[in-house]
């Protein structure tokens, strides 16, 4: 019988030689040759010359980069993990050009050629509508029931901000078609009668979030690996997920546990609002209190995101700007008790990552991390996604130092 030999000795690592590498350390920043270990850590980096005799003497397997460009592993500070996944495994895929005219067909033959059908049961869900495709703008379920006048399908848009919702679908998540009421942080399209068209944004589309059948663990987790190779194609090798929720933090951590997680995730689980996590909040919120019980060697759960306000796009425009007197338009904000979430996750060490694209929102969020630093003066840098009111100016806050980026004066 052979003997057998462990494959993570040193003499099965692998050397890379005649590259073009930016080595990101500033008092090395080129190289063209390196060698990592079978655990993956890079023991050697230098010039070609150095490295293929110490390769030869480890015996090592040797790659010609043949001078292609090489660079660490990208982190990516903003991704969806889970929606890009279903999005391009599940949904149907039916491009940026749709117009009233063609949008039912086009979802029809998207469907057919989703990679896997059904993951959302008789639903129909798809990617991604164009307001300015249709009439004067206005999106319009009549457009969708040409085809769908029975099964529900839903169209998202507006940057993940909005969705177009059929008659069938509106009636099954439990929309009051001619009179549903108006909701604070939330864009209903209605008709001239006052009926919903079916389009949809931010807190508009919480009942349509919690209605829509959520796939089997077993998909999700088929679509995070989709999705995480999809990632390292583009070079990334680690990220922060953006919209963590319960399914996401299951099947990651089931991942892990089989030893196939190859991607280090920093989840940031959604306080708020419920839309953007398709989970009601009590539940997210015992979720957040139950982080730190998902922890492991590729997943860091300290993280939590808050979704402020919407998206300065037309016909939306549902970012929170600021009044005729200077103030926040507070009908816009999703999340109302932002500065008593920061301060109670502060005050526990987590980080905050808040969604703002308004100059209104962006001071909200800022005076939320000011009073939290205020009382926890050795708290954890928090973030500010998007940020469209922040611009160049010549006084900076005072508690800057709590900020991960330099935010200046807002209009």
């Amino acid at each position: 019988m052979a003997q057998y030999i462990s494959s993570t000795t040193p003499n099965n690592g692998t050397a890379f030689i005649n590259g073009n590498i930016y080595t990101v350390n500033p008092t090395q920043p080129r190289a063209s040759g390196f060698i990592v270990s079978p655990s993956g850590v890079f023991t050697h980096i230098g010039n070609t010359e150095e490295i293929l005799p110490e390769a030869q003497k480890q015996h090592l397997v040797v790659v010609d980069l043949q001078g292609k460009f090489t660079m660490p592993g990208i982190h990516d500070a903003h991704m969806h993990l889970l929606y890009s996944g279903l999005a391009l495994t599940s949904e149907a895929n039916i491009g940026m050009n749709t117009t009233h005219s063609n949008i039912a067909k086009k979802v029809k033959e998207g469907s057919c050629a989703c990679h896997y059908v059904n993951a959302y049961q008789d639903w129909v869900l798809a990617s991604a509508y164009n307001a300015a495709g249709f009439p004067d703008m206005k999106a319009d379920r009549k457009y969708l029931d040409s085809l769908y006048p029975s099964q529900p399908v839903v169209v998202r848009g507006g940057a993940g901000h909005a969705m177009l919702l059929n008659t069938a679908a509106l009636r099954l998540a439990g929309y009051d078609i001619q009179n549903e009421p108006d909701v604070p942080g939330a864009f209903f399209g209605r008709r001239e009668d006052g009926s919903l068209t079916g389009e949809l944004a931010e807190n508009a589309m919480i009942k349509a979030a919690l209605s829509i059948p959520f796939p089997s663990q077993a998909h999700i987790k088929r679509v995070l690996k989709y999705a995480i190779r999809a990632a390292h194609r583009a070079g990334v090798t680690s990220l922060q997920e953006a919209s963590g929720n319960t399914m996401l933090l299951h099947a990651l951590n089931e991942i892990e546990k089989e030893g196939g997680l190859n991607m280090d995730i920093h989840t940031h689980i959604i306080y708020g609002p419920e839309w953007v996590a398709h989970e009601k909040k009590e539940s997210l919120h015992k979720l957040i209190d139950a982080a730190e019980s998902f922890n492991s060697r590729h997943l860091n759960t300290r993280f939590v995101k808050i979704i402020l306000d919407g998206v300065p796009l037309p016909p939306l425009f549902t970012h929170c700007g600021l009044d005729e007197s200077g103030h926040p338009e507070k009908e816009k904000i999703q999340v109302e008790d932002v500065l008593a979430a920061v301060d109670r996750y502060d005050e526990r060490g987590m980080t905050v990552k808040i969604h703002c694209t308004g100059h209104g929102s962006t001071r909200i969020a800022l005076d939320a991390i000011e009073t939290a630093r205020k009382k926890n003066p050795g708290g954890p840098r928090h973030e500010i996604a998007h940020c469209s009111g922040v611009h160049d100016g010549t006084f900076v806050f005072p508690f800057i130092s709590s900020l991960k980026h330099t935010f200046t004066r807002i209009r």
